[in-house]
């Protein structure tokens, strides 16, 4: 821990009991809407990816009575969804690669936390590239998310450097979590195709 964490830690224990009562209601409350939010969000992309699975099987089948036609098509959609992935991450840096290690570094105090521009950037940038079917871990996106909602309410609050850094932990981890959110939803849409009926020949 950062000699300032300590003696921010340090400081919160010296605090008059009914300051100390506030401070931790405030964490509470606002660990609450942040988890909400973070779960929620998590939620939302999970869906986007959901469909935009089921979209690019969709499209797959529709170009595959085309041979090498289709086959170039689909590379030239896969490489835009790529491109205009690869665009957004300019407009804000830290939202590059799977975030996890980001996350980590911030925990560490080895890195700044990311701005807020990160969350839209890595929701739209995150349903691109894995909708196009590139391969990024689906967790990744996620627990950045949730780190990044942590930071922003947590300066919202204007709660303590100690306090911060345990909601950006808690709000990382409930991103994580979110993964099983809709397992048991509607069913994938490889399970939709074997369900689907069979034409006869």
């Amino acid at each position: 821990m950062d000699p300032a964490d300590i003696r921010a830690l340090e400081a919160s224990d010296d605090q008059e009991p009914s300051e100390g009562h506030a401070r931790l209601l405030t964490l509470a409350v606002t660990a609450a809407v942040a988890g909400a939010v973070t779960g929620l969000t998590g939620a939302c992309f999970r869906l986007v990816l959901r469909e935009a699975d089921s979209s690019r099987v969709d499209v797959m089948s529709q170009l595959r009575p085309l041979g090498a036609a289709g086959v170039l098509i689909a590379m030239l959609i896969v490489a835009a969804c790529a491109a205009l992935a690869r665009g957004l991450v300019r407009l804000a840096p830290e939202a590059g690669g799977s975030g996890v290690q980001r996350v980590e570094a911030v925990m560490r105090g080895e890195a700044r936390p990311a701005s807020s521009r990160v969350l839209p950037v890595k929701f739209v940038g995150g349903a691109l590239a894995l909708g196009a079917g590139m391969v990024l871990g689906r967790e990744g996106p996620t627990v950045q998310m949730g780190a990044v909602i942590g930071d922003w309410f947590a300066k919202q609050a204007r709660l303590s450097t100690v306090d911060l850094r345990r909601l950006q932990a808690a709000t990382a981890e409930r991103g994580w979590r979110s993964r099983s959110v809709l397992r048991s939803a509607a069913p994938s849409s490889r399970s939709r195709r074997s369900r689907a009926p069979r034409r006869r020949g």
